[in-house]
């Protein structure tokens, strides 16, 4: 029996569709595919770390993904500037970067002593934030999440994803109007 796999986004709602069934929200995507990955590592290796690796995830869904749009998508045209939602997503982004910052002080990753799905989860919600608003001086006051986030993204599994060439932005990107 073939299975196909298909990825939609829609309203910031995933849905992955597996020949019948329907799944909205990336922590049920994230469940089953933790049943299709055999890598107990990815999971995390205790129930306590299994935990951990659910609660970044939905921490990260629920948190940092609304945000990264909120920021990004206008400057990428893909969403009506609002100046009241973009003050706040930036006081949001603040408080996330050191809420990691702080918890990534002694620690090289989320859950756990190996990168986990929530590490990879979590680093695929900033990708467009360290891609397009994240700048040298925003990095600089958050050392340990840059660290974290360098330290995945030059993972060689990450690199056949994302590519060799990811440039971190250098300038935070501004909403245009013409666009």
């Amino acid at each position: 029996m073939k299975m196909m796999l298909v990825f939609i986004y829609s309203n910031q709602m995933p849905l992955l569709i597996i020949v019948s069934f329907f799944f909205r929200r990336n922590s049920s995507i994230i469940s089953f595919k933790k049943k299709l990955v055999s890598n107990e590592e990815l999971r995390g290796k205790t129930l306590s770390e299994q935990s951990e690796v659910f609660q970044w995830i939905e921490y990260s869904e629920r948190e940092i993904t609304p945000v990264s749009a909120t920021l990004v998508y206008p400057c990428m045209g893909i969403l009506q500037f609002n100046k009241n939602n973009h003050e706040q997503a930036k006081t949001e982004l603040t408080h996330i970067l050191q809420l990691l910052d702080n918890y990534l002080r002694k620690r090289t990753y989320l859950a756990g002593e190996r990168i986990t799905l929530a590490d990879i989860t979590t680093a695929c919600d900033f990708l467009l934030l360290f891609q397009w608003i994240i700048e040298p001086s925003i990095r600089e006051t958050y050392p340990n999440v840059t660290r974290w986030f360098l330290t995945l993204i030059n993972q060689k599994e990450f690199q056949a994803v994302i590519g060799t060439d990811f440039k971190l932005c250098e300038r935070t990107a501004q909403y245009d109007r013409k666009i």
